[in-house]
């Protein structure tokens, strides 16, 4: 049995307390400061993605007896660079209207407190925060965008199958089983236990509805076409011909 889940979902501490004792294996997907360590490790280069898109590495250190898929997707990083570049612009207009507003003669803007209020409004309104440095006087300020920052920005197939599980966690919730919630109280001592539970029925009833459909394929007028190909590509980081990515 493979555990395989979502960015941020499954935690280090999860995988150290529950799936290792389980005996299960796990595929997941590392965040950026996981990534930043494993640069900062040599455990690999940027410039391995010179020439593919996809490598398997190793780091005995941070992550034993593990193995570690990394990737780059060359089109995403594209759309990523136009959109945070979008960002940046609305931020900077916005941020020489407070400019304008310390320089103007009536009800000017002032002091170090009130334009630090203002600015942070600004930033916070797109989460531009950590992107722009800041000076601030009493009757004005300098800013610049912080290069480190933005630059950090820049820096496969069963982890996107996890759109399967997806459907299937759709059929347990909604327009399949729309199995109930569990109400529980916060100081219910066998939360855990209960919790468990909810899960594996869920489970099963989600199985015997998928097995009670192949059964009856005939009488449902389910899977009277032949199934599709297997297209399976030799560069899963690149979008199937004649889709958009995104």
């Amino acid at each position: 049995m493979v555990v395989v889940d979502d960015r941020g979902m499954l935690t280090e501490a999860r995988i150290r307390e529950d799936i290792q004792p389980a005996g299960l294996d796990w595929i997941s997907a590392l965040r950026a400061p996981a990534l930043r360590k494993l640069v900062d490790a040599g455990a690999f280069q940027p410039s391995l993605f010179d020439d593919r898109d996809m490598a398997e590495i190793t780091c005995a250190a941070q992550y034993p007896g593990e193995r570690l898929m990394v990737c780059r997707n060359p089109l995403l990083a594209a759309e990523r660079a136009r959109t945070r570049e979008a960002l940046l612009q609305a931020t900077e207009a916005d941020i020489r209207a407070v400019e304008a507003a310390t320089r103007r003669e009536k009800r000017r803007l002032e002091g170090d407190l009130a334009i630090t209020r203002r600015l942070d409004r600004v930033l916070a309104r797109r989460k531009m925060g950590k992107r722009f440095d800041a000076a601030v006087r009493d009757d004005g300020f300098n800013r610049t965008r912080n290069a480190d920052s933005i630059a950090a920005d820049d820096t496969v197939p069963a982890h996107k199958s996890l759109a399967g599980v997806e459907r299937a966690f759709r059929t347990l919730k909604t327009v399949g089983l729309k199995v109930r919630p569990v109400h529980r109280r916060l100081t219910d001592r066998r939360l855990t236990d209960r919790v468990r539970a909810h899960v594996l029925l869920c489970t099963l009833a989600w199985y015997v509805e998928r097995h009670m459909r192949d059964a009856l394929k005939p009488p449902l007028f389910h899977g009277e076409l032949p199934p599709r190909p297997s297209r399976r590509r030799s560069r899963p980081i690149r979008p199937r011909p004649g889709r958009r990515s995104g």
